[in-house]
C-alpha cells in the first residue's frame, strides 16, 4: 500500500474526527500518520512517476526518430543534380559507354582502379567497379583484348563475339551512372549509352574488317594502337576534363556518322567479293544485248 493510500485509509476510518498536531495526523480511533513522512513518500512516488513518464517520452522520441529515418530512406530519388555534378556525371557515363564500344574491359578497369585509389569519385551505381574482384577480372580481360586485337583476322572474330557484350555493357554503365536519380534518367542514359557503344563498335569493327583485306599486318597494328591511345585519352578526359571530352565526343560522332555509310558499302563489297560476285553493276566480259 502506498503512502497516499495509507493516509486515505486513516481519513476514511475516522470521518469528522481528524486532528493534526506537529505534523501528525490522528483519527478518533487512535490511528496516526506522520505528515512529514507522507510528504517525503509522496515526493518520492511523484519522482518515480515522473521518471517513468520520462522513460515513456524518451521511448516515444526514439520511435519517432526511427520512423522519421525510415520515412527519409523511403523518400523518392531526386529529379536532378547540381549543374556541375550533372555535367561530370554525363561525361562519365558517355565516356564509359563510348569506350565500351571498342575497349570495354579497359574502361571498367580504369574506372575501378581510379575509384578505388581515390582519384575518381564514382556515383553510387558505379561503385561496385571498385571491388578487387571486378578490377582483377577486368584487368585480365583487358590484357586478353589488347593481345587479340593485334592479330589480323582474329581481331574481326573478336569484334563479332564482343558485339553481344559491348553494346549492352555500355548501356548498363551509362544507366548505373545515373542510378541515384529518378528512373527516367536511368532509362534515358541507358538508351544513349547503348547508342554510343553501338556507334563506336560499328565504326571500329567496320574499319578493321576493311584493313584486314591488306596482306601486311602493319596497318592493323597501327589501327589497334591508335584505338588504345584513343580509349585511354578519352577516358582520362571524361574523368577529369568533362567539358572538353563532351566537345570531342560530339566531333567524333559527326565523323562516325559520315564514315559509317562508307564503311557499310565497303563491307558489302568485301562480302560480295568473298562470295565470288563482282560488286559492280556489270560483270567483266559480259556482253550487253542490243535492244
Amino acid at each position: 500500500m502506498t503512502a497516499v493510500h495509507r493516509a486515505q485509509h486513516v481519513v476514511s476510518d475516522n470521518p469528522g474526527s481528524i486532528e493534526g498536531t506537529n505534523g501528525i495526523l490522528t483519527g478518533s480511533g487512535g490511528n496516526t500518520f506522520d505528515l512529514g513522512s507522507l510528504r517525503s513518500q509522496i515526493s518520492r512516488q511523484a519522482c518515480d512517476k515522473i521518471l517513468s513518464q520520462g522513460t515513456l517520452l524518451w521511448a516515444a522520441a526514439q520511435a519517432s526518430a526511427h520512423y522519421t529515418a525510415i520515412s527519409i530512406d523511403r523518400s523518392p530519388a531526386p529529379s536532378s543534380l547540381p549543374r556541375n555534378l550533372m555535367l561530370e556525371t554525363a561525361a562519365l557515363a558517355a565516356g564509359l559507354s563510348w569506350t565500351s564500344g571498342f575497349r570495354l574491359y579497359l574502361a571498367v578497369f580504369a574506372a575501378g582502379v581510379l575509384g578505388r585509389t581515390g582519384w575518381l569519385h564514382l556515383p553510387p551505381g558505379l561503385q561496385m567497379l571498385e571491388s578487387w574482384w571486378v578490377i582483377g577480372l577486368a584487368g585480365v580481360l583487358a590484357v586478353a583484348e589488347f593481345l587479340a586485337d593485334k592479330i589480323p583476322g582474329f581481331d574481326s572474330v573478336w569484334d563479332g563475339i564482343q558485339t553481344f557484350i559491348r553494346v549492352p555493357a555500355g548501356a548498363i554503365l551509362a544507366a548505373a551512372a545515373f542510378g541515384q536519380l529518378d528512373p527516367q534518367w536511368m532509362v534515358a542514359a541507358g538508351l544513349i549509352g547503348g547508342t554510343l557503344a553501338g556507334t563506336a563498335h560499328a565504326t571500329k569493327a567496320g574499319t578493321r574488317a576493311l584493313i584486314n583485306t591488306s596482306p601486311e599486318p602493319f596497318s592493323n597494328w597501327v589501327a589497334s594502337f591508335s584505338e588504345d591511345v584513343a580509349a585511354s585519352g578519352g577516358l582520362l578526359m571524361a574523368f577529369f576534363l568533362p567539358i572538353a571530352f563532351l566537345v570531342v565526343l560530339a566531333l567524333l560522332l559527326l565523323v562516325s556518322a559520315w564514315l559509317l555509310p562508307k564503311l557499310w558499302r565497303g563491307v558489302r563489297q568485301l562480302r560480295d567479293a568473298l562470295r565470288g560476285r563482282s560488286p559492280g553493276p556489270q560483270s567483266p566480259g559480259t556482253t550487253r544485248l542490243p535492244h
